[in-house]
């Protein structure tokens, strides 16, 4: 899920230099463009699968040798599945409706040619965690938990605006960086369990499903700050958006 932060910024950053703290503060027309650029970019699927498939050699002797075993084909040699398997799951359903842009706010920094703006964005989505436990090739037990979420974020950005008179009409020249950015879960919501065990095991698998995305939304805000930044230096010609004066007219006459 955290490629949709970038994917929001990415594009949307071009066309924040179009609002004006003077102007009524009206930006659903902005937070659209936003949203749009958002929904192009983003992936409809993320799977976690760092602890899922550990296997060892086939030991020497086995208890039970004639109860059937799973075997994985490692680097051309048989091996048998072990150990704790952990694998987790998010999609979406539809990107245009489970994405939310909304620009809060557009400021006017004292130095005239910068601007900070800020920007809301939700992303429902679901999740499913699943956990197996194999011994020598023999699956001991498996689980799996699946539930409905919601990201909520919140962005500040800084814009600076020059113009780039050595053509005409005159390109306008925005140079964003993405300054903060805030990830919370709000919503989780379990509803299925599958597989063979239910009752109080699905509940704390459940639980150990919302720590996951609590704890992966605190370890990536930094990197997902430093991501979009990155991304958008490199889209955008070292940090620099070109818009056409013509199309910043176009723009403004739909709204700031």
């Amino acid at each position: 899920m955290k490629r949709v932060v970038p994917a929001v910024l990415g594009v949307g950053l071009i066309i924040f230099v179009t609002a004006r703290a003077d102007e009524p503060k009206d930006y659903s027309e902005l937070s659209r463009l936003i949203q749009q650029a958002a929904v192009e970019k983003c992936p409809k699927r993320f799977e976690d699968k760092s602890e899922w498939g550990r296997t060892i050699p086939p030991p020497p002797a086995v208890r039970m040798p004639r109860l059937k075993r799973a075997v994985v084909l490692v680097n051309g040699r048989d091996e048998f599945p072990d150990g704790l398997w952990k694998r987790t799951l998010v999609w979406l359903d539809d990107p245009a409706k489970d994405i939310s842009i909304h620009v809060l706010e557009v400021q006017q920094q004292p130095d005239a040619s910068r601007y900070r703006v800020k920007v809301a964005a939700t992303v429902a989505f679901h999740g499913e965690r699943e956990r197996k436990r194999w011994k020598n090739g023999v699956q001991l037990y498996g689980i799996a938990v699946q539930a409905d979420a919601r990201i909520a974020s919140e962005i500040t950005c800084d814009v600076k605006i020059s113009l780039d008179t050595s053509k005409f009409p005159p390109d306008v020249l925005a140079e964003p960086k993405v300054a903060s950015i805030r990830l919370e879960l709000r919503d989780f919501d379990l509803n299925r369990v599958g597989n063979v065990l239910v009752g109080e095991p699905a509940r704390e698998l459940g639980d150990e499903f919302k720590d996951i995305l609590q704890e992966l939304l605190r370890a990536h805000e930094n990197e997902i700050k430093d991501y979009a930044n990155a991304a958008l230096s490199k889209a955008l010609k070292g940090g620099q958006a070109r818009i056409p004066a013509t199309e910043l007219l176009k723009l403004k006459a739909k709204g700031p």
